[in-house]
């Protein structure tokens, strides 16, 4: 009898301290909080661009915001902020876009994303309408482009010739601009006075290794409207439709960039 009763506490015993041993104390606990999905407070969209906003998450360390691409099929990360909005620009005039927005946590320099989103459409406005003078010019091959057909984002248009020493100066920087903000802002660069020296401005070109859009005046309409005579002039033109710079001289690239950001 006695043995039985020993055997016994000493099952519940050896019970307890099992049990014991897969027990945490609550003090020890780690409690991961789950983040809520972002309610959008607002989106408001140009021809070019939607600027978001949604309320703050409680936890969140910071947002990131995806857009929908329809090649892939899914969603893409397209930025993030820290802030609760963000500006998304680029974007093509008076079509309809899809995008989510989710919280994130920081902990030791790790990103966790939080598992619920907010998915919604916003359709972006149509081309608005130049506020100043239209023009028409040609491209090599004599199609016909207004500076009204790239109205609704920033427009860089420059005046120029392969025979103008301060022209071939600061073509390499618009270039390079030109190739940072290609899709971001249209570029038209006019050649001038060569309409009918085509084998040479192609060569100019190619030589140098140019990639922006050359049109010529064939018909100097632009030289008409804009022209003042000397050669290069820079017209830079908001994506408002309004003329924020129109003016004789080289440009670098930095005072070139400063322009484009202030039309945007």
């Amino acid at each position: 009898m006695k043995k039985t009763v020993l055997k016994t506490v000493a099952c519940f015993l050896l019970g307890f301290a099992l049990l014991m041993s897969n027990l945490v104390p609550v003090t020890m606990l780690k409690v991961s909080a789950q983040l809520t999905a972002p309610k959008i407070k607002s989106a408001k969209t140009t021809a070019g661009s939607v600027t978001l906003k949604w309320k703050n998450v409680s936890g969140a360390s910071g947002y990131t915001v995806y857009k929908f691409d329809s090649s892939k099929n899914t969603f893409v990360e397209c930025t993030s902020s820290t802030k609760t909005k963000c500006k998304i620009k680029g974007l093509d005039s008076n079509k309809t876009y899809k995008f989510k927005v989710s919280a994130y946590t920081v902990t030791g320099g790790k990103k966790t994303e939080g598992t619920q989103s907010s998915t919604f459409e916003v359709t972006t406005n149509k081309k608005a309408k130049l506020k100043c003078s239209d023009f028409m010019v040609y491209d090599a091959k004599g199609k016909t482009h207004s500076l009204s057909d790239y109205a609704g984002k920033p427009i860089v248009v420059n005046m120029w010739a392969t025979w103008c020493p301060p022209c071939c100066a600061e073509l390499p920087e618009f270039n390079k601009v030109y190739k940072e903000y290609k899709g971001k802002v249209e570029f038209m660069m006019v050649n001038i006075e060569e309409s009918y020296e085509l084998d040479t401005v192609k060569s100019f070109l190619k030589k140098n290794g140019y990639s922006f859009p050359v049109f010529y005046d064939w018909d100097y309409l632009m030289s008409y409207t804009y022209g003042t005579g000397y050669i290069p002039t820079t017209l830079v033109i908001s994506s408002d439709g309004d003329i924020i710079y129109n003016e004789v001289g080289t440009l670098s690239a930095s005072d070139l960039e400063s322009l484009i950001k202030s039309a945007m």
